[in-house]
């Protein structure tokens, strides 16, 4: 019987212990694996909805802006615990690339680009371009890269709320006006929501363009996509309702 015993020479001793505390601990450091984005993520009640020129975007509370992203003075930089999230825009640097049509969907039609990676340690970025069609083609980007594998969900979620503004058509001009010498016009979408733009601002939809606000109203410039991979020029006036 006591030569039985002996065959288990390492139970309840502290070797034993120790075996099992590193694997333990090796477990709990293991890095959380990432996953593809889907863009279901639900978003947060509590985060803030944030205009930027042509998308509305989602993001955590905390998250605040940190000022011009590059040399290209019409993007935004926006950081939160974890998180960073860029919004850029101007001449596309390369071709619009097949999608599954999520994307697009979310961004009113315009073909999209979608893009992830995931790096060492967990890190990573998920990256939705989209690209007019036309002649003159110009680019948007929301890249959002993450510190690590816990916070890509967040950054899904931030993806998953990216939306274009409202067509022209569905827009209501709410009131015009000045300040420190630029014109300024109020705008309300068909959800009931307002925002405050000056010329130059996109607005809409086909990359419409605010390009002009005086005291009779304000003037949209959007670039409707033709068969043949043409386009034509539109504009929408808007007059102040009574």
């Amino acid at each position: 019987m006591a030569a039985g015993r002996r065959g288990c020479p390492l139970r309840n001793t502290s070797t034993t212990r120790l075996i099992f505390t590193v694997l333990l601990l090796a477990a709990s450091a293991a890095p959380v694996a990432a996953q593809p984005c889907n863009f279901n993520a639900t978003v947060p009640a509590n985060w803030q909805r944030i205009d930027a020129s042509m998308a509305s975007l989602r993001l955590p509370r905390e998250a605040y802006v940190k000022g011009n992203g590059s040399h290209d003075a019409d993007s935004l930089r926006y950081l939160a615990d974890g998180l960073d999230v860029l919004v850029d825009y101007g001449i596309a640097g390369h071709q619009p690339e097949a999608e599954s049509g999520t994307v697009s969907r979310l961004l009113g039609g315009a073909p999209a680009l979608i893009s992830s990676e995931t790096q060492a340690g967990g890190a990573g970025r998920i990256a939705v371009t989209w690209v007019e069609l036309g002649q003159a083609r110009l680019e948007a980007t929301v890249t959002i890269r993450y510190g690590d594998a816990s916070r890509q969900l967040d950054a899904c979620r931030i993806a998953s709320s990216l939306q274009l503004h409202s067509s022209s058509t569905a827009l209501t001009l709410v009131r015009t006006g000045r300040a420190a010498g630029q014109p300024y016009a109020v705008v309300r979408d068909a959800e009931g929501r307002q925002r405050r733009v000056v010329e130059g601002d996109y607005i809409a939809l086909n990359w419409g363009k605010v390009t002009r606000i005086d005291q009779h109203g304000l003037q949209i410039t959007e670039r409707i996509p033709l068969p043949q991979g043409h386009w034509e020029e539109r504009k929408t006036l808007l007059h102040k309702t009574d």
